[in-house]
């Protein structure tokens, strides 16, 4: 200490120094606990290889299917390490869920309802909900069920169950025996954003009964269940708009004029065993996640699959079974549910809802990010994802708000 400055005047420098001190880091433990608001996980994400990871953030919809659930529930957008980014609390639980540029979201909601008066996958209401969660838009139809699809005229096309006349009933084929009950198709219905109907297809007036018998695992009163709607702008047979439909208990898909409502194609027998979620890709191809129940194949033995098959000449131009060996097809394996989305960098998607795990796979087969995730409510009931999306925000007004991209600061929270 030098002579020449006053020891009290030192001491007391030296208080004031660890005073700031303290100050700045109770800013700083504030600040990063602000941040650990925001890196929450509610599952174990896990790149194998991330440098062949898609960049971005997938979008999950949980939730739970009970009599007359008024619960509220939550989209949530997960990065790669797993962390939350951002939340939408919905107010009923979520089916589906798609994200605009803007931040928006798209929404289908399981509205309260007596599961035994309604096919399974009713969901009867939309909402767009913006960043905030604020609802922009809400449209209700009880009959509707569950996808849905946002046309780029902001049109929306919804699937709804439709009663299927007694004498059209009759001549269809197949499924389990039941003893009452109305059968069930489907119509595809377009509102625009005011609310009213511009265009709709029946299924009991465009398909033949033969031609598309139920499988045999289902009752005969479900007959079509399409579970997924895309629109296609430019088809490959026709060139013009259609819809890809999921005709789930046919195990078939099939592409329909957007105008006239002809069938352009349908799937070849026995491409698909009850499977979900068709998505048509840039290279004319049609990927689909196969569930594959009452399959020859595996032994009828449930082995789902992703499966990628060029429309014009129904040849397999992909698939993915989750591995070699015969147990490592039946591991991967969702009964019900499910989906799979080509990513930017020619990955895939695949959602497992039976199993709560979603992967990221190459086009070699080889996985290179999953998510797994035991989703429970407060009540510990379980709660599952119909099927998730990935979003890499590029040139998005979205990814401009999110609270923080990287690992670094996810760290800061393990003090």
């Amino acid at each position: 200490m030098s002579d020449s400055v006053p020891q009290f005047l030192t001491l007391r420098n030296g208080a004031l120094a660890l005073g700031a001190l303290s100050i700045v880091s109770v800013l700083v433990l504030s600040s990063t606990s602000a941040l650990c608001r925001h890196t929450q996980k509610d599952g174990t994400a896990t790149s194998y290889d991330t440098s062949l990871v898609a960049p971005g953030y997938v979008l999950i919809p949980i939730s739970r299917v009970s009599e007359n659930n008024t619960a509220k529930g939550e989209v949530r957008l997960v990065d790669a390490s797993g962390v939350i980014v951002h939340t939408w609390t919905t107010p009923y639980q979520p089916l589906v869920a798609y994200l605009e540029d803007t931040g928006d979201l798209y929404v289908s909601m399981i509205a309260p309802l007596k599961l035994s008066e309604h096919p399974g996958g009713t969901t009867g209401i939309i909402e767009r909900l913006n960043w905030n969660g604020e609802t922009l838009f809400h449209y209700e139809d009880p009959l509707m069920n569950h996808d849905f699809e946002v046309l780029p005229d902001t049109t929306i096309a919804y699937t709804r169950w439709d009663g299927v006349p007694d004498s059209f009933a009759s001549r269809i084929p197949g499924g389990l025996p039941t003893t009452e009950g109305n059968v069930w198709g489907n119509e595809i219905v377009v509102i625009n954003q005011d609310k009213e109907v511009t265009w709709s297809w029946r299924t009991h007036e465009h398909l033949s009964p033969y031609d598309f018998p139920i499988n045999d695992l289902v009752p005969d009163t479900d007959w079509t269940h399409i579970n997924s709607i895309r629109y296609v702008e430019d088809n490959p047979f026709t060139h013009t708009s259609a819809y890809l439909l999921s005709i789930r208990n046919s195990s078939t898909v099939i592409f329909i004029d957007a105008i006239n409502g002809t069938v352009l194609w349908h799937s070849p027998e026995g491409a698909y065993s009850l499977q979900h979620d068709a998505t048509y890709l840039e290279n004319g191809n049609v990927l689909v996640f196969d569930n594959g129940l009452n399959t020859k194949e595996h032994g009828y033995v449930p082995a789902s699959r992703a499966i990628e098959i060029n429309p014009l000449t129904d040849e397999i131009a992909w698939k993915y079974e989750g591995g070699e060996s015969l147990f490592e097809k039946y591991l991967f394996a969702s009964s019900i549910a499910g989906g799979t989305e080509r990513l930017s960098n020619g990955n895939t998607l695949i959602t497992l809802t039976t199993q709560n795990r979603i992967y990221e796979v190459t086009s070699d087969g080889k996985v290179v990010w999953e998510y797994a995730s035991d989703y429970r409510d407060a009540d510990g009931l379980l709660r599952a994802v119909f099927k998730a999306r990935k979003y890499d925000g590029v040139g998005t007004e979205w990814s401009k708000r999110l609270p923080f991209t990287t690992d670094a600061i996810s760290s800061l929270c393990t003090f």
